[in-house]
C-alpha cells in the first residue's frame, strides 16, 4: 500500500485550499474525515481510481498525488468548470482526468479500476449490517451495486455512501458510507462510518429526477444544483 500520515493528507489539503479560485478552509478542516476514507480504500501507487462527483477537485486532487491514475467525473457542467480551474491553479499534477458527465453510464472495460470513491450517495441496495457478505448472484441485477462490480477489479475496493431521501437541510440524502471488496463471487462489505448526510447521486443507476421532485416541494436551486 502507498505509505502516507494524515499530516501529509492535511498538507495537501491545506495547498489545494489556498489555491482555490474561492479559499475554502472547510476543505482543509475535513482533511480528518477525508483521510479516514482513504485508508478504506489501500491504495497502491499504480492503482487506476474513478473518483464519482469531482465537486471542487479537492478529492481527486489528493487521490492523485498518492495513486497512477484518477478519472474524475461530475455531472454539473459549473463545478466541473471550477475543479478545472482549482487544480490548474494547484498545479503540480497531471494524471487527473476531469470528465463531465455521468460515470457510470461510460463504456468503460470490465474491470477496468482498482478503486471506486463516492462522493454522492446513492439509493440503498443493502443492509445497516456490520460486515457482511453477499453473493454476486443475489445482487440486484439492474442496480448500481451489479454495475459497481463490473467496473472494478476482482480484488478491488468500492467506497460507496448509501441511503435514504430527506429534507432536512435540502437535497441530501441520509445514511451510511460503505466499503466493497470485489471478491470472484462475493462482495465483502463493511459500514467504514456511521450515518451521515451526502449530495444525492443522480444518473443512470442514482436517483431519478422525479423522486428528487416528489421527495421536495421546491424546484429552485437546491434542486439544480444537484443536477
Amino acid at each position: 500500500m502507498v505509505s502516507y500520515s494524515f499530516e501529509d493528507i492535511e498538507k495537501l489539503g491545506k495547498k489545494f485550499s489556498e489555491s482555490k479560485i474561492i479559499g475554502d478552509t472547510w476543505l482543509y478542516g475535513h482533511a480528518r474525515d477525508f483521510y479516514e476514507i482513504l485508508k478504506s480504500l489501500e491504495l497502491e501507487e499504480g492503482n487506476r481510481v474513478l473518483y464519482v462527483g469531482t465537486g471542487s477537485g479537492y478529492g481527486s486532487y489528493v487521490i492523485s498525488n498518492l495513486v497512477s491514475e484518477v478519472f474524475s467525473y461530475e455531472i454539473n457542467k459549473d463545478e466541473m468548470k471550477e475543479a478545472k480551474e482549482n487544480i490548474r491553479m494547484v498545479g503540480g499534477v497531471n494524471n487527473i482526468n476531469l470528465i463531465i458527465g455521468d460515470a457510470l453510464s461510460q463504456p468503460h472495460k470490465e474491470g477496468y479500476f482498482d478503486r471506486i470513491i463516492f462522493a454522492a450517495a446513492g439509493p440503498l441496495e443493502i443492509s445497516k449490517k456490520e460486515n457482511q457478505k453477499i453473493m454476486k448472484e443475489d445482487i440486484k441485477k439492474d442496480g448500481l451495486l451489479n454495475h459497481l462490480v463490473k467496473q472494478a477489479k476482482i480484488g478491488g475496493i468500492i467506497v460507496l455512501p448509501m441511503g435514504k431521501l430527506h429534507t432536512r437541510w435540502g437535497v441530501e440524502c441520509h445514511g451510511n458510507s460503505y466499503r466493497i471488496r470485489n471478491l470472484e463471487d462475493h462482495l465483502d462489505i463493511s459500514i467504514i462510518d456511521q450515518e451521515d448526510s451526502w449530495t444525492p447521486l443522480v444518473g443512470e443507476y442514482g436517483f431519478s429526477e422525479e423522486e428528487i421532485k416528489e421527495k421536495f416541494s421546491w424546484k429552485d436551486t437546491l434542486y439544480n444544483d444537484a443536477l
